[in-house]
């Protein structure tokens, strides 16, 4: 290890910051070696650091040479004609680890070109369609902390790649895995300005009306990349009466006036409940740092602030989305839903004779059904992890257009007397009452090893004694477990298990792409909003309990 050590320390690609980390003993050097930060289905994700188990200039140099490498030899088009959009966030070194990317693309001869600023992932996905690109990277860790930083790779649709294509290029990266040096140029990179913004702008038009709008808002960006687009997005729309909380508006890699980036975590919109109870603002709302994800908050009739799931959301998008088709238009529109999200959007769709497609968690999954399925039948997609879409001009969730559309909702209702919260009421009434949750635990130190051991199959064994059916999609079969009997699962092969019991409601595990955490999901419906909520207080008692047990 001393030896690749010393390699690391003289590589000339590392800015002094990162060889200071190396260099100071109090850190945990050996951490930084033990293994290698991987490109994966989700992109590539992990801490900002040296070595090769960390984000740093090297390991974004070598999956970007094998990149570039992989796309010369699928030879869709000829090699001077190759084009990658690169883009980046707020965080730490983003905007050089897009420059070391561009200049290594650009000595290869492929056609780079980079934002001039920091730009949301949506605005780089709807690139690399509106500049018929063969690819594009956008250099960000969504909504992780400010240690982490990461690299998604789209392809010519403007959807991350698939896992068969991140295979192939993997292959291509191997060959560089202990390059430091890599030849790179200017010659190829062209800057691009806000003209692609001011296009997405545009892509709105032909559904919302430019008037003056009676709705208050309060916005954050949380110190990313969303708060330039939604502010012109709201501004050519009507919408005046907008806070943004000067705090969290600036970008700012070390994220210093929120407690989380994250708009799923509740503490990440203090700032914002304060500005809204000192304006009565009518609608509070955030995006991540990458500005793919949205979250909401609405005031009540009573001025209380109350916060939406994604999977409220989702529903209240989705009734407002259907209500502006004929029911002839909506037997010819499918929406697509990931399996670990609500089954009211499914009810609510199938209801009206609309077509629904479950995918894998990933977005990635979402936009190939766009691909394959064809925009002109689209209605909706979104997942309960805070992602949305309404209008295929991106194929990536895109919380810059769903901040413009939620707020377009609102104003309608807010004509009705009535809240975003009433909707939803509605929505319930005449679909069931449904709810969620979601449990994360975290797998570092102890509980990293036991899961890598045996907690996914424990908690398997443990909630299959009480399931009825056992949906395995590493195996892509479907169980009774009562009787035995499989059935093949259509869906790509994947490490989830999702089960459902007697009353329908269901558990589903998995192990997060982006983060050390395994993810557990409870879905429930009943035909009473009270019954609902005792039911999800139940499943999540249970799952905690056995969590709680395993790691004894």
């Amino acid at each position: 290890m001393d030896e690749e050590i010393q390699k690391w320390r003289s590589c000339a690609l590392l800015d002094q910051k990162m060889l200071a980390l190396l260099n100071d003993e109090k850190n945990p050097i050996h951490e930084y070696f033990e293994g290698r930060v991987a490109f994966g289905t989700g992109g590539m994700r992990g801490l900002i650091g040296p070595g090769p188990n960390r984000i740093n200039e090297v390991t974004i140099a070598r999956v970007t040479a094998g990149l570039g490498d992989f796309l010369i030899d699928e030879k869709k088009v000829p090699k001077e004609a190759i084009k990658v959009v690169i883009g980046y966030d707020n965080r730490y070194f983003s905007r050089r680890f897009a420059e070391i990317a561009g200049a290594i693309l650009a000595a290869k001869k492929i056609q780079v070109f980079v934002f001039e600023q920091l730009t949301p992932t949506p605005i780089v996905s709807y690139a690399i369609r509106k500049m018929q690109a063969q690819a594009g990277i956008m250099i960000t860790a969504s909504h992780n902390s400010k240690e982490y930083n990461g690299y998604k790779v789209y392809d010519a649709t403007g959807c991350q790649i698939l896992p068969d294509r991140v295979a192939d290029l993997n292959e291509f990266a191997e060959k560089y895995h202990s390059s430091f040096a890599f030849p790179r140029s200017q010659e190829e990179i062209t800057w691009l300005d806000e003209a692609i913004e001011a296009d997405y702008l545009s892509e709105f038009d032909s559904s919302i009306k430019k008037e003056k709008k009676n709705l208050s808002i309060g916005y954050s960006p949380e110190h990313g990349t969303g708060g330039r687009v939604v502010k012109k997005l709201f501004d050519r729309y009507g919408f005046d009466q907008v806070i943004y909380p000067v705090e969290q508006w600036h970008p700012d890699p070390a994220f210093s006036n929120t407690k989380s980036p994250n708009p799923e975590v509740v503490s990440s919109f203090e700032l914002l409940i304060h500005y809204g109870k000192k304006y009565k603002l009518d609608l509070l709302l955030a995006t991540d740092p990458d500005a793919d994800r949205l979250g909401a908050f609405y005031r009540d009739h009573k001025g209380e602030y109350v916060r939406l799931t994604g999977n409220q959301i989702g529903a209240i998008l989705l009734e407002y989305l259907m209500e502006k088709q004929t029911p002839e238009e909506l037997q010819n529109k499918y929406i697509v839903k990931t399996i670990v999200s609500s089954d009211l959007a499914k009810k609510m769709a199938q209801s009206h004779g609309c077509e629904v497609v479950e995918v894998l968690t990933g977005f990635k999954y979402i936009g190939d059904t766009i691909n394959k399925k064809g925009a002109d039948r689209f209605l909706f997609a979104y997942e309960e992890s805070f992602g949305f879409l309404a209008n295929p001009v991106v194929r990536d969730k895109d919380g810059l257009q769903i901040a413009l559309i939620l707020s377009e909702v609102a104003n309608y209702l807010k004509k009705r007397g009535e809240t975003l919260g009433d909707y939803l009421a509605t929505i319930y009434a005449n679909y069931g009452y449904f709810g969620e949750e979601a449990i994360s635990v975290a797998l570092t130190g102890k509980e990293k090893n036991v899961s890598e051991n045996n907690f996914y199959e424990k908690l398997s064994t443990k909630l299959s004694k009480e399931a009825t059916i056992m949906e395995d999609f590493d195996l892509q079969k479907r169980v009774d477990l009562k009787t035995g009997k499989t059935t093949a699962l259509q869906l790509p092969q994947a490490r989830v298990r999702k089960f459902y019991f007697e009353d329908n409601n269901w558990v589903c595990i998995r192990p997060s792409g982006t983060e050390p955490k395994l993810k557990i999901y409870i879905g429930v419906g009943t035909n009473s909003l009270e019954k609902t909520k005792k039911t999800v207080d139940t499943y999540t008692k249970k799952i905690a309990t056995i969590v709680e047990e395993l790691h004894q």
